[in-house]
């Protein structure tokens, strides 16, 4: 998902919507609030969501059209339990990762 940059508003460049395959340790699979820990079970495999935000800065820096910020940190935002990955969007986020050359993750468990 592209964004226009040029508009004032507009912090973030592009935001990549991926589906990982990834190792499965629970005993169930989805948003299950039961879902238990099993180390013991036979190795099962599952999907989760991620999406990456690349802010304004960083596209403008990649282009050789500004210097400042370069890339400093990939950040992974923890969500904590009662939200999703859309919460890596919101504006104080966005803002941040704009002003100092952060990629902003998020994972759906």
């Amino acid at each position: 998902e592209d964004f226009n940059c040029a508009l004032a508003d507009t912090k973030i460049a592009r935001t990549l919507h991926i589906d990982l395959e990834v190792p499965w340790f629970l005993d169930s699979f989805g948003i299950d609030r039961g879902a238990v820990l099993n180390l013991e079970a036979e190795q099962k495999f599952g999907r989760a969501k991620f999406v990456a935000h690349i802010p304004c800065s960083l596209k403008y820096a990649a282009l050789g059209e500004q210097t400042v910020p370069r890339l400093q940190a990939v950040m992974e935002f923890g969500h904590g339990l009662f939200f999703n990955r859309e919460e890596a969007g919101n504006d104080f986020l966005v803002d941040m990762a704009n002003d100092n050359g952060y990629i902003l993750t998020a994972m759906d468990w």
